[in-house]
């Protein structure tokens, strides 16, 4: 593996309020993806607000977004699977 060319990883965040707390993280993005929505209506139902926020680890770069409301708009509605490498 070289160095300069790091394997993608991603993470997915919960954000609110100007707090953040990671949920997740998977070694490819349908993986990471497929937790959204579960995580979605488990916070849901726990009332919480904010986003999911799916994040690309090596740059930091917020790859899609999913708001916890209005709840069921499916995740694909906001965001089409972006163009990946280990799609």
């Amino acid at each position: 593996m070289d160095p300069l060319d790091p394997p993608l990883t991603y993470r997915l965040e919960h954000r609110r309020a100007g707090a953040c707390a990671v949920l997740a993280r998977e070694a490819t993005y349908a993986a990471v993806v497929a937790r959204v929505l579960p995580l979605a209506v488990e916070l849901r139902n726990l009332g919480a607000e904010g986003e999911l926020v799916v994040v690309e680890e090596a740059f930091g770069t917020d790859v899609a977004r999913h708001p916890l409301w209005p709840p069921d708009v499916p995740f694909e509605a906001y965001h089409p699977r972006p163009e990946s490498p280990d799609a």
